[in-house]
C-alpha cells in the first residue's frame, strides 16, 4: 500500500509539472508588481512632466500590469484595466526604483488575499491595447548585457509577440544570429518553438548579440515578450534594444529595456509585455555598434561601402584601364558602389548618381589592392547614406535569361574540401525578384541532410556541397519558370566556417539551357565579406563572351554521384563508402575504356581490310593466363577480349590508358606484341615540401599554404588573452609580429607556447618562419603558426 501510494504522489507531481509547463507556454496577459516605495502616483499618460497623479497607491499594495513603455528614456508599467500608468522610478530620484515583480509561486502567507484579488482581475478586466500600431517585417533585437559579467554566451528560451492583445501567429517567420555561433540543436530558429533554447556562443567576443527575426509579410505588432531559459541564470539578458524596419534598411527605435527588473530569475519564466512604440523624446538615430551591425541585413543592401587605401584614386568614365579619369577620389575616402563590374579579370566599382567607376587595383601596378570595404563606422553624414541608398543608378544594359548556371571556382582556404552558401539574390532595376517559381540544382553535388540547393531560395539555412574538392568546383543551375530580366546578382556567406566561403565564382546565362553566355567572373581573391551572414556587393551581369566549355564528364563521374545520392540517405559511413568506390573502379573504368579503344580497333581494321586488296590482318591469338595470373586485384581483366588485333593507322576515337594488373602481364607475355607498350607514368613530385619565399613573394603562394617565409621583424606586439576559434570559451595567448621585406610588410601571429616563447628576442632580427601558413585578410596575405623559427645573420638572397 505504501509503494502505491508513493506511485500516486509521483504520479500527480509529474502531471501537475506537465499542466504548469503548458500553462506556462504562452506569456501571461499581465505581470503582478509591488510598490516598494511610499504613496505612488498613478498618471493618466506616461510623461515625465509635472503632471498631477490622478490617484495613489499605498505602499506594499500589489498591482497588474498590462505592458512598459519607454518615454523619454524612462519606464512606465500600464495598468491591467488601462485607468493610468505607474512609473519605475521615483519622479523626484529616477535613480531609486520603487516597484518590483511579484512572484506568484513564492507569495508570502499574508499576501493571499493580494494574490486572490490579482487573479480576480485578470478574469475580470481584457487586456487593454493601443488605438495606433507599428507595421514592421523586420526586428533586430540587441542584447547588450547579461545578467553575468562574465557569462561568455547569452540564451533566451522563447519569444513571443502581441497585437490587439491576442498573440500574433509565428509560423512562416524566419530568425538569425548574424556573427553569432550556436550549437547545433540551439540555433535562433528555437525561439519559435515551446521547448528548446538559442544560445549564442560569441556574445562575449562582440559584445553583443543580435536576432534577425523576419516575418512572410508586414504585420502590426504592439508588445514583445521573451522567456528564460530552462538553465543558467547568468545568461539571461538584462539589456535589449528592440528596432523596427520594413525594407530592412532604414531601422527605429521601438524600445529598450535597461536592467534585470524585467528580466524573471526563475526558469522557463515568461517576461512583462514591452511595448514596440517609436519614443517621441528620443532621436531615431543608431549609435556607431549599432550601425555596424545594422550592416548586417535581411537582405542585401542597395549599395556597398568602399574605402580608398591608396593614393589620389581616378574616376573612370567607364570600366577600362585605357581611359583617362574625370574625377579623382582622396586618400582615406569613403565613397558608395551601387554594383562591381568585371571587365578582362578587373574589378570596377560603379558610383551612385552616374558619377563613374572606380577601379579596385592601381592602373599603373595592378597587383597592388587600392580599394577594400569599409570596416567600423562610417565616417560620412546620415544624410550621404541616405541619399547613396537612393541613388540607385541603371545598369548599361539588362539581360533576359531563364537558367542561370553558377560556378564556384575557389574558397577563401584551399585546405577545405567544400563550400557553402546561405542566400541568393537576384536584382533587375533596383528591384529584388522573387524566387516564386525557381528551381535550384546542384550536379554532381553532395549536400547534407537539411543543408541542400533549395536552401539558396529561401533566408534562414545555406547550401553545402562536400564534393567541391573532388570535382575542383561546384555548380548551382537557377532555373525560372519563363525568361526574365536581370541586371545583378548577390550571395550571403553562412553563419559558420569562414574558410569554405567562395572568392572567385563565374557566372553563366542561357535562355534554352544549352548555349550559355558568361555574364559575370569575379577573378582571383574577390573580397568576400569575412562576417557571418554577410551580403557580397551587387555583382553585375552583362553579356560578355560565349561561355567557356570544359571536357566532358566521364561515366564513372555520373555513376559515382548517383552512388553518393544513394549512400548520403545511408547514414554516416558515405565518406569511407565513397573513397572505397574511388580506389575500387580506379581500374574498373581504365579496363573499361581499354576494351572499348580494342573493340574500336577490331572494327577499323576489319574495314580496312575489306576496302582494300591486300592481305587482311590476321589477329594474333595469345593463350590464356593461368588463374594464378588473374588473380589479385587486376582479377577483373578476365573480361577482356583474347583475339587483339594490330593496331590499325588512324587514332583510335579515345586516348589509350595504361593497363594494369593481368592485362599489363597478359602483354608483357607476348599477347600484345603488335601493340606498343605504354608509356611510365610521370613521377609526381612530393607534396610535403614547402616553399621557401622571400615576403615581397608572398603574393605567389597559395591562401592555406605551408610556406617557409624570410623577413625581417620590424614590431613585436604583446601576450594577449583571446577566445579559441575552436572552443571560445577557452582563451588562448596570442603575439602578433610585424615582418617587413623591402616595401613588403605583413603581420605574423602566434599562439600558445609560442607566443611567450618568442618575443622581444626577434625584434629588429632577419628571421625565417618555418611552417607559417597563409591567411588572406583584407586583402592581403598574412601569416599565422610556424614550425621551427631560424634566425639569421643576413639574409641567404644578399
Amino acid at each position: 500500500r505504501a509503494c502505491r501510494r508513493r506511485r500516486r504522489i509521483c504520479t500527480g507531481a509529474r502531471l501537475g509539472a506537465r499542466r504548469a509547463s503548458a500553462r506556462m507556454a504562452q506569456p501571461v496577459s499581465f505581470s503582478a508588481w509591488r510598490n516598494v516605495g511610499r504613496r505612488l502616483g498613478i498618471l493618466q499618460v506616461p510623461s515625465a512632466g509635472d503632471e498631477e497623479p490622478l490617484q495613489h497607491l499605498e505602499p506594499g499594495a500589489v498591482f497588474l500590469a498590462a505592458r512598459v513603455a519607454v518615454v523619454a528614456g524612462r519606464r512606465y508599467l500600464q495598468r491591467a484595466d488601462g485607468s493610468g500608468w505607474i512609473p519605475e522610478c521615483s519622479r523626484k530620484d529616477a535613480s531609486r526604483v520603487v516597484v518590483e515583480a511579484v512572484d506568484s509561486s513564492a507569495s508570502a502567507p499574508g499576501d493571499s488575499s493580494a494574490a486572490n484579488a490579482t487573479d480576480d482581475a485578470v478574469v475580470a478586466c481584457p487586456a487593454p491595447f493601443p488605438k495606433t500600431h507599428v507595421r514592421v517585417r523586420f526586428l533586430r533585437v540587441f542584447v547588450r548585457e547579461t545578467r553575468s559579467e562574465t557569462s561568455p554566451g547569452v540564451q533566451i528560451g522563447q519569444i513571443s509577440l502581441r497585437c490587439r492583445g491576442r498573440l500574433l501567429d509565428m509560423s512562416g517567420f524566419l530568425a538569425e544570429n548574424p556573427c553569432g555561433n550556436s550549437p547545433k540543436y540551439e540555433g535562433p530558429e528555437k525561439v519559435f518553438a515551446p521547448k528548446g533554447k538559442w544560445l549564442d556562443l560569441c556574445f562575449r567576443e562582440h559584445e553583443q548579440s543580435v536576432l534577425l527575426i523576419t516575418a512572410p509579410t508586414e504585420i502590426e505588432v504592439d508588445d514583445f515578450a521573451f522567456r528564460t531559459a530552462s538553465d543558467a541564470a547568468h545568461r539571461d539578458p538584462v539589456h535589449l534594444t528592440i528596432h523596427g524596419s520594413l525594407d530592412g534598411w532604414e531601422w527605429i527605435k521601438l524600445h529598450e529595456m535597461a536592467g534585470d527588473l524585467y528580466t524573471p530569475k526563475a526558469r522557463l519564466a515568461w517576461s512583462p509585455w514591452l511595448q514596440l512604440r517609436p519614443d517621441p523624446a528620443e532621436s531615431c538615430s543608431l549609435d556607431a555598434a549599432e550601425q555596424v551591425a545594422c550592416r548586417l541585413q535581411a537582405l542585401p543592401s542597395e549599395v556597398s561601402w568602399w574605402r580608398n587605401v591608396g593614393k589620389r584614386l581616378g574616376i573612370l568614365s567607364r570600366p577600362c584601364s585605357g581611359v583617362e579619369p574625370s574625377d579623382h577620389l582622396q586618400p582615406n575616402a569613403c565613397f558608395a558602389a551601387l554594383r562591381v563590374t568585371s571587365v578582362d579579370g578587373l574589378r570596377y566599382f560603379q558610383l551612385a548618381g552616374g558619377r563613374g567607376f572606380v577601379p579596385e587595383r592601381s592602373r599603373k601596378d595592378t597587383s597592388r589592392v587600392v580599394a577594400v570595404p569599409a570596416e567600423g563606422p562610417l565616417d560620412v553624414p546620415a544624410a550621404a547614406v541616405a541619399a547613396a541608398a537612393a541613388a540607385v543608378g541603371a545598369p548599361t544594359a539588362l539581360v533576359r535569361v531563364q537558367s542561370l548556371r553558377l560556378t564556384v571556382l575557389a574558397t577563401r582556404s584551399s585546405a577545405v574540401l567544400c563550400t557553402q552558401i546561405s542566400q541568393l539574390c537576384l536584382r533587375c532595376q533596383g528591384s529584388v525578384l522573387s524566387f516564386d517559381g525557381f528551381v535550384a540544382a546542384n550536379p554532381l553535388g553532395q549536400s547534407p541532410s537539411g543543408e541542400g540547393v533549395e536552401k539558396l531560395l529561401v533566408g534562414g539555412g545555406k547550401w553545402l556541397d562536400i564534393n567541391f574538392s573532388t570535382n575542383q568546383k561546384s555548380v548551382i543551375l537557377l532555373t525560372a519558370p519563363h525568361e526574365v530580366s536581370v541586371d545583378d546578382i548577390a550571395f550571403c556567406t553562412a553563419n559558420d566556417g569562414a574558410a569554405r566561403d567562395p572568392v572567385s565564382l563565374r557566372v553563366e546565362g542561357s535562355c534554352d539551357g544549352k548555349d550559355w553566355v558568361l555574364l559575370h567572373e569575379t577573378g582571383e581573391c574577390f573580397p568576400t565579406p569575412l562576417g557571418r551572414r554577410c551580403w557580397s556587393p551587387w555583382l553585375s551581369l552583362c553579356a560578355q563572351e560565349r561561355a567557356p566549355v570544359g571536357p566532358p564528364l566521364p561515366p564513372s563521374a555520373v555513376a559515382s554521384a548517383e552512388f553518393l545520392k544513394m549512400d548520403a540517405r545511408r547514414g554516416r559511413h558515405a565518406f569511407a563508402r565513397r573513397s572505397f568506390l574511388k580506389r575500387k573502379r580506379s581500374f574498373s573504368d581504365k579496363a573499361r575504356y581499354s576494351e572499348d579503344d580494342r573493340k574500336a580497333a577490331t572494327a577499323s581494321a576489319a574495314a580496312a581490310a575489306s576496302d582494300s586488296a591486300a592481305a587482311p590482318v590476321t589477329p594474333v591469338t595469345p593463350k590464356r593466363p593461368s588463374r594464378r595470373q588473374c588473380s589479385g586485384a587486376g582479377s577483373r581483366c578476365s573480361a577482356l577480349p583474347l583475339s587483339m588485333p594490330s593496331p590499325p593507322l588512324s587514332t583510335p576515337s579515345r586516348p589509350e590508358l595504361p593497363v594494369h594488373g593481368a592485362a599489363a602481364r597478359l602483354e608483357a607475355e607476348g599477347g600484345g606484341g603488335s601493340k606498343p607498350r605504354p608509356a611510365k607514368r610521370k613521377r609526381r613530385e612530393p607534396t610535403g615540401k614547402r616553399k621557401h619565399f622571400r615576403l615581397a613573394a608572398l603574393s605567389n603562394a597559395l591562401v592555406g599554404q605551408a610556406v617557409d617565409v624570410e623577413a625581417v621583424v620590424t614590431r613585436v606586439g604583446e601576450v594577449l588573452r583571446k577566445p579559441s576559434m575552436k572552443n571560445p570559451q577557452v582563451l588562448v595567448n596570442m603575439r602578433r609580429f610585424e615582418m617587413r621585406d623591402g616595401d613588403t610588410s605583413c603581420f605574423w601571429v602566434l599562439l600558445g607556447r609560442r607566443a611567450e616563447r618568442f618575443g622581444a628576442q626577434l625584434l629588429g632580427r632577419r628571421v625565417v618562419a618555418r611552417g607559417a601558413t597563409v591567411h588572406a585578410f583584407k586583402s592581403a596575405l598574412h601569416l599565422s603558426g610556424c614550425v621551427r623559427v631560424d634566425v639569421r645573420a643576413r639574409a641567404a638572397y644578399d
